[in-house]
């Protein structure tokens, strides 16, 4: 990864990285080994922690969306009957595998920093690794809030006590930005919308799959 400044990642935010028509068919190549790892009982991190999350939510917190679901893959991991499942993401082409692969499951085309869902509509909102790659994420994280009743989880979010950082790195064959956040500066970006910390856990060194409860 190379690192810039804030002010060149908003001079290239690669909006439309993601939109690359070959990055769904390498994720869902990744995603479908990775699932039948998991299924035969192989500890997946991501997905551990990401059950673990879910798992420590109360009942009333069943209806899930998530924002930037890609292939639509954690539908799969989610424990079966306990959660209501739904799945946004900006790419068309990562709706349509979706759809295709996991057809019992609703996916919908949107904008994470225009969801057309009404004021808290959703038990749970999951930012599902996409928060890291969008410049005006401070927007989105507004537009999260505003979705939630209850409960925001960033997922495989690069967090620590060092000031927020941008990257531009290579994913799936394409160049898009990534960040890094600074942990007190998503706490006080979440407070404006209400929500406090509330847990966390580990997925790698460097992230963490963080959940945040509406505190009003």
């Amino acid at each position: 990864m190379t690192e810039i400044t804030e002010l060149q990642a908003s001079q290239r935010p690669l909006t439309d990285a993601w939109k690359d028509q070959s990055i769904p068919e390498q994720q869902l190549q990744l995603t479908d080994g990775e699932l039948r790892r998991w299924h035969k009982g192989e500890h997946i991190a991501p997905f551990a922690a990401f059950t673990k999350a879910l798992q420590s939510l109360p009942s009333s917190a069943q209806n899930v969306l998530e924002i930037g679901c890609g292939v639509g893959h954690y539908a799969e991991v989610i424990p079966a009957g306990e959660f209501h499942y739904t799945g946004v993401d900006y790419s068309e082409e990562f709706i349509r595998v979706a759809k295709l692969r996991r057809p019992w499951h609703r996916f919908e085309v949107m904008d994470a920093l225009a969801l057309e869902y009404a004021d808290r509509e959703f038990d749970t909102v999951v930012s599902g690794c996409c928060l890291i790659h969008i410049m005006d994420w401070r927007k989105a994280l507004l537009e999260a809030a505003r979705v939630a009743k209850s409960y925001i989880i960033l997922h495989r979010t690069p967090i620590s006590d060092s000031p927020t950082r941008y990257f531009l790195k290579q994913a799936y064959g394409v160049e898009c930005l990534t960040i890094s956040f600074n942990r007190a500066e998503i706490a006080d970006e979440m407070a404006l919308s209400s929500f406090r910390f509330r847990e966390e856990f580990v997925v790698t060194e460097e992230q963490r799959t963080l959940i945040f409860e509406r505190g009003c």
